[in-house]
């Protein structure tokens, strides 16, 4: 592993999160079969996972990427390529969902 984490260290962690993503997913059914607030839950839960997200992307994947002195502009134009792209796609999808 590049983090230098040995097997006994990352596999309860990983273990733990394949655990967790199903009964996320169970929680979310329940809430959508209620039907009271659901609008406002689906809110909360899209905000707090764009944000677990960018908080893995940025301090995670971008950090540990330009730590490395190689290729920096190219990891940065791909970066800020990545970014736009995204950008023109959200703009795309609210134009044709007239938002």
């Amino acid at each position: 592993m590049r983090m230098g984490l040995r097997r006994h260290e990352w596999l309860p962690q990983l273990l733990v999160f394949a655990c967790v993503s199903p009964v996320g997913v169970f929680i979310i059914m329940i809430i959508s079969q209620m039907g009271v607030g659901v609008e406002m839950t689906y809110s909360f839960i899209g905000s707090f996972t764009a944000g677990a997200l960018l908080y893995v992307g940025i301090l995670g994947v971008v950090v540990e990427e330009f730590s490395e002195e190689r290729r920096v502009v190219v990891k940065f134009l791909l970066l800020l390529g990545g970014l736009l792209g995204m950008g023109a796609v959200n703009s795309v999808t609210n134009m044709w969902l007239g938002n």
